[in-house]
């Protein structure tokens, strides 16, 4: 078993695989308002890429 957290604005219906007999929710006040921030995506800044290093590459022997 585990433990699952579900918005109740974001339940429409429980129904049974098996013989197919479930329930239908009135819709909650807020389903509208999460549905739509649910489905708005929110930007996202991209972050700057550091500097490329000038020069050749080099490795270095550590002991």
């Amino acid at each position: 078993s585990q433990q699952v957290y579900i918005p109740m604005a974001a339940v429409l219906a429980i129904h049974a695989r098996e013989n197919g007999v479930g329930t239908l929710f009135p819709p909650e006040p807020g389903y509208d308002l999460w549905l739509e921030q649910a489905q708005t995506p929110t930007p996202v800044d991209p972050e700057p890429e550091p500097p490329r290093p000038s020069g050749r590459p080099t490795l270095k022997v550590i002991k």
